[in-house]
């Protein structure tokens, strides 16, 4: 039936909201509305009844208990507020599909949300929840969890227990440790536990034949399982600020690898085998302690990023000349004394970062590119002679010397 106003809605779900705008919103009208967007307070209705209710950034400060009268609620965002905590009634909504309660400062997920069995998001990240309920086994529905920024410890072994979770992220909590249940989640495409305190992965991470990206960055992590490499489908793969020595060989087997992060790492050397992840586009090394790199590094024909910064390279392979598509290359803080001429075959470099090496002079080849491009080099030695430099490379006009 139609209310005062003349919406369509169930006199308990039209009442529900009324509460709402009463008692936590100072008046403020919930509007109907076509969708619900990430700072947007509104609603959506189907069959007279509450099937969307965005309540964002409204300085909430207590979860509406009225929402437990919205019976048919599949999707509630409540982001940007400071609710406290979850109600145990928030199982009852069994309807729930998408749960998005992001900056809060919930403590709590109630046992009761094991009775959302259709619930397929669950985004409660950046709050202060300490604990996952052995209970979230029984949302065989979950397709994402999404607890970033959170006081989370330990992931329950009952996490196995969602056989179609593709994303788990997990990133800035205080984990120590991978169940061994985590191999039954075989349909998982996205693994981030970066930034927690884990110093091993399990071997049984071999079975996630789906995972897409894996996020390790800043743990204490100095090996992986062999395992991992041969996951087929891996095309990213961030291990930032661990405690890595070196890189596997058996890397070459990650025949999709687009992306190695690995920067703040304690590496000594590249492998050989680099140069067989024909897939690779990005490749960032910086601030290691790695003296060469591999001639096979002008194997990798669809680079376009490479980041080499902050180590202890004295000479760069002429092969590089082989990576067409390079467009950024960053070999500065490094004790490179001589660059070699085959860098004027890369025709694509918009960016190239040598500052604070060893060089007296830049190529004479320089004079061949064509395309616009930034060179950065200060503190080298040919600072001192600068005019003798730039004489040098007065009819390169498409170089701009950022010294």
């Amino acid at each position: 039936m139609k209310n005062k106003i003349g919406i369509d809605l169930h006199d308990e779900d039209f009442d529900a909201l009324k509460t709402i705008e009463k008692d936590f919103l100072r008046g403020n009208v919930i509007p109907l509305v076509d969708q619900i967007g990430q700072n947007y307070r509104g609603f959506k209705s189907e069959d007279n009844h509450v099937v969307e209710l965005g309540l964002n950034a409204q300085q909430l400060t207590k979860f509406p208990e009225s929402i437990e009268n919205l019976p048919f609620l599949r999707s509630l965002l409540i982001e940007d507020s400071q609710i406290t905590g979850l109600p145990e009634f928030i199982g009852d909504l069994i309807h729930l599909e998408t749960i998005w309660l992001k900056k809060n400062q919930i403590t709590n997920i109630p046992s009761s949300i094991g009775n959302l069995r259709n619930l397929k998001i669950l985004g409660l990240e950046n709050n202060k929840i300490e604990l996952i309920p052995d209970s979230i086994r029984q949302c065989k529905s979950l397709e994402g969890i999404h607890l970033n920024k959170n006081n989370i410890k330990k992931i329950p072994e009952s996490i196995g227990n969602l056989e179609l979770l593709q994303k788990l992220e997990l990133s800035n909590n205080q984990i120590a440790n991978l169940p061994k249940s985590i191999s039954n989640l075989e349909n998982l495409t996205l693994l981030d536990v970066s930034n927690n305190q884990i110093e091993n992965l399990p071997f049984s991470i071999g079975n996630l034949k789906k995972l897409d990206v894996i996020r390790l960055t800043n743990n204490k992590i100095s090996d992986l399982p062999d395992s991992l490499f041969s996951l087929p489908n891996i095309r990213g793969l961030l291990l930032e600020g661990n405690l890595f020595t070196s890189i596997p060989s058996s890397i070459s087997n990650l025949s999709k690898l687009q992306m190695l992060q690995m920067k703040n790492n304690q590496l000594t050397e590249v492998p050989d085998s680099i140069g067989e992840c024909q897939n690779m586009q990005y490749l960032e090394l910086t601030n290691n302690q790695i003296n060469s790199i591999p001639e096979s590094i002008g194997n990798l024909a669809k680079l376009t990023d490479l980041i080499l910064e902050s180590n202890q390279l004295e000479s760069i392979p002429s092969s590089i000349g082989n990576l067409k598509k390079l467009t950024t290359l960053y070999l500065n803080k490094n004790r490179i004394a001589q660059l070699p001429d085959s860098l004027s075959n890369l025709l694509n470099l918009k960016s190239l970062e040598v500052s604070y090496n060893q060089l007296s002079t830049l190529p004479e080849s320089f004079k061949n590119f064509k395309q616009n491009l930034t060179i950065f080099c200060e503190g080298n030695s040919f600072e001192k002679d600068g005019k003798k430099l730039n004489k040098k490379l007065d009819k390169i006009k498409n170089i701009l010397m950022m010294n």
